[in-house]
């Protein structure tokens, strides 16, 4: 069987690579894995190689498979954000709903006729409500601010992404012109193969993060007049207590007046020489 020379086969390859970079419509990227470590362990047990250039040919297959990782990971996270954006419509509609439900206020635990300890307790609990509320708009609106940022953030990525994508293809057409040895123009040209396949798919995955993010946006409005009505419904429930807790504590405290005026008029009867001291009593209670 005749034996192919090496620098036809490399020269056959990067032929067929350079027609998949002509059709940059095609989905997938022509550099797979596999095939960067299979050249990688080549090129590493190549004794046709001096140590300069094997040191240098196989740190473009580590780029090379660093950027595959890389794109990997951005195909990944852009399913998780299109995945994310699918029940956000339902949400947007749940929230509404109960948006647009009257507002009550919420059931306070106590019975009929509670005692000011029972009031003081349900107070605590709803004053705990009450900043656990006051925290959770804050948030919100610490996070409409932070999702703002982020679409900005994104949008300015994705114009560095623009340039960077132009500047690879540039560097590829004069790859195809370069004179370098034919291992070392085939490591190159697939390291910047797969830089850009990590850059597209990072365009791609930012568009879906966008996209999610722009969405999300939706729900914020209704979110924070949501989480603002609650704590305003707290606030009224806090200070109903309040005033309960303190008209209660009124009472109590005129029913033992009264008891102790009663105390004081019946002792003054029934010894006439303590009446000055039970009118100074009854006098202290008020």
């Amino acid at each position: 069987m005749m034996r192919i020379p090496k620098a036809v086969v490399i020269g056959l390859i990067l032929t067929a690579w350079s027609a998949a970079l002509s059709a940059q419509n095609a989905a997938e990227n022509p550099v797979t894995v596999q095939e960067v470590q299979r050249l990688r362990s080549q090129a590493a047990n190549d004794a046709t190689l001096s140590d300069e250039a094997r040191t240098e040919i196989v740190g473009l297959y580590d780029t090379a498979l660093g950027a595959l990782e890389q794109a990997a990971g951005n195909r990944s996270a852009r399913t998780d954000f299109d995945r994310s954006r699918r029940g956000i419509d339902r949400e947007r509609q749940r929230l509404q709903a109960q948006l647009d439900r009257p507002a009550e206020l919420p059931d306070v635990p106590l019975p009929d006729e509670p005692t000011v300890i029972q009031i003081e307790d349900v107070l605590g609990a709803e004053r705990a409500r009450l900043s656990a509320s006051r925290a959770s708009l804050q948030n919100l609106q610490r996070l409409a601010e932070e999702h703002a940022a982020s679409r900005s953030q994104i949008s300015q990525r994705l114009g560095e992404l623009d340039l960077e994508l132009e500047r690879l293809d540039d560097e590829l057409r004069r790859q195809e012109e370069s004179a370098a040895p034919a291992d070392l123009k085939m490591a190159g040209r697939i390291r910047l193969l797969a830089l850009r396949e990590a850059a597209l798919t990072e365009q791609e995955m930012l568009h879906a993060r966008l996209e999610l993010l722009r969405e999300r946006s939706t729900l914020k409005p209704i979110e924070i007049d949501l989480a603002q009505r609650r704590l305003e419904l707290t606030q009224e429930v806090v200070a109903n207590l309040e005033v309960a807790a303190h008209d209660l504590r009124e009472q109590r405290a005129q029913q033992q007046f009264a008891s102790i005026r009663e105390q004081s008029l019946a002792l003054s009867i029934e010894v006439p020489e303590l009446a000055p001291l039970a009118s100074e009593v009854e006098e202290l209670a008020r």
